[in-house]
């Protein structure tokens, strides 16, 4: 870090913001409005659209300004966005930075990765992603080795972009393949705010679905929905009418087409299923989504129980004829395992039923970035978190972070000093 870099890093970053505005006008006239889906490392200036969703994909030109494109080996996916990505074999952290974004509204970040032994070394890499100055995960490109990694958070923007940052952890060359962003309603996921995100949960479950990944424009938000599979203790049942939900600002607006399928017991009264969390210490929330796509003779019900590890979370759920029921708690499960029973009660006489499940793991946000007086539009936060320091600098570490010294010594430097280095005014040494 250096006099030069320092302020090249500023003049960068303005050009880059003037560059992603103009490529996320172009999304802008889509019908996919304000959606940022950029296929990481095909050609600058190339772009292509999905034929299942007409999304419009561009190249990372003008999101990231480091790294080096890449291509898969052949045995792996050649397919839009998987055969191209983009690697990161300098430096300790590198960023995408997403823009444009509107401060304190919620969106969903979306990542995918898929190694494809790119590098021809047969060692796919360990790393870590940072959603700004907070870790969001660590990174195993191990598994799946044939189909892409993806991981999603939905959080809200603090500043007018928002960076998604890989951290090379000395595991391997940090790569990315795919990175999507959506905007979503601020009535969706009351549970996230400024100082939290929820990150999801391997994936959201569509059970009874018959015909693969459900997404956009199926869901307008374009959250991914697959199917559960078939299970001989399962039977899946659907609906050609629309379910509708019960209230305006729903906070979940499951889409209809997957409220629409669901799956029942085959047999006897009971409907499990397991699903094993990372570690014990995650704070888990469960969403459960159902709806009765059936219409009852007369003399038949059907309501459950529903048990979470043997403990009864939920009583008597009776749904509604087409209508969306959201079952959640504010209380998060702390578990290494999640195991469901929906049972019937004495008086039912259907078995249970389910439409969709989504888990997520909640991420709160502990690390604060660089105080806003010491510079904005940084690629990279200067301060934070600390192990990631810029170099030649120091900070404090209060409530937000501040600039307290800059050496630019032995940096070949010569002239004046800029004016605008009196901007830090937390600094103590120059």
């Amino acid at each position: 870090f250096h006099h030069v870099k320092f302020f090249l890093v500023l003049r960068r970053h303005h050009v880059i913001a003037v560059i992603a505005t103009r490529s996320t006008g172009m999304q802008l006239n889509q019908i996919s409005a304000g959606f940022i889906s950029i296929d990481c490392g095909i050609p600058e200036g190339k772009t292509h659209v999905d034929p299942a969703t007409g999304i419009v994909y561009s190249s990372d030109e003008g999101y990231v300004g480091t790294g080096e494109n890449g291509i898969v080996s052949s045995g792996f996916s050649n397919a839009a966005p998987y055969g191209d990505l983009r690697s990161f074999p300098h430096g300790a952290r590198n960023c995408y930075a997403l823009q444009p974004v509107r401060p304190g509204k919620k969106y969903l970040v979306r990542a995918g990765f898929l190694y494809g032994n790119y590098d021809r070394l047969d060692r796919p890499p360990v790393f870590d992603l940072y959603l700004g100055v907070n870790q969001w995960a660590s990174v195993n490109t191990s598994f799946p080795t044939y189909s892409p990694l993806l991981l999603e958070i939905i959080a809200v923007a603090t500043a007018g972009s928002i960076e998604v940052c890989l951290v090379n952890t000395r595991s391997g060359t940090p790569f990315m393949s795919l990175l999507e962003l959506r905007p979503i309603p601020d009535t969706l996921h009351p549970l996230v705010s400024t100082s939290q995100s929820l990150v999801l949960f391997k994936e959201r479950k569509d059970p009874g679905e018959k015909h693969g990944l459900l997404r956009y424009p199926n869901d307008t938000y374009d959250r991914l929905w697959f199917p559960t599979g078939n299970r001989p203790e399962w039977t899946a049942i659907s609906t050609e009418l629309p379910v509708t939900n019960r209230e305006h600002g729903d906070p979940f607006e499951t889409p209809p087409a997957v409220m629409m399928t669901a799956i029942t017991a085959t047999s006897g009264d009971t409907l499990n299923f397991t699903l094993a969390a990372r570690m014990e210490d995650d704070e888990l929330y469960v969403f459960m989504h159902f709806a009765e796509l059936e219409r009852h003779a007369g003399n038949e019900t059907r309501e459950f129980d529903v048990y979470l590890n043997g403990e009864l979370w939920r009583r008597a759920i009776s749904p509604e004829y087409l209508v969306a029921y959201h079952m959640w708690d504010l209380t998060p499960w702390k578990v290494s395992t999640l195991d469901f029973s929906l049972r019937a009660t004495s008086k039912s006489t259907l078995p249970p039923i389910l439409n969709g499940l989504e888990v997520y793991s909640l991420k709160r946000l502990t690390v604060f970035p660089t105080d806003p007086r010491d510079g904005r539009n940084w690629i990279g936060d200067p301060c934070s978190p600390a192990n990631l320091m810029w170099d030649g600098i120091n900070c404090s570490y209060e409530s937000p972070p501040r600039i307290t010294s800059l050496s630019l010594a032995s940096s070949g430097l010569s002239g004046p000093i800029p004016s605008c280095l009196s901007n830090l005014t937390a600094i103590k040494i120059l």
